[in-house]
């Protein structure tokens, strides 16, 4: 999901400014790489998704797609 959607959905819903503030920080200027058996490939910048491996972000994710159903 893009996410300028993400941060409308919550200010939508009632999350604190501030919050949508910090989370969109730490989502600024995000890049990313695949991994495969022959390697690395190059860096790109990346405007959708949520990091893996946090409690935070598929909470979030799970408000975003509970608003649009």
């Amino acid at each position: 999901m893009d996410h300028n959607k993400l941060w409308k959905i919550y200010k939508e819903t009632g999350i604190p400014e501030y919050l949508i503030c910090l989370w969109g920080n730490l989502y600024a200027g995000q890049e990313e790489t695949v991994r495969t058996r022959h390697g690395t490939k190059d860096w790109f910048q990346s405007g959708k998704g949520v990091r893996q491996g946090y409690l935070l972000p598929p909470c979030l994710l799970n408000l975003s797609a509970e608003y649009i159903m």
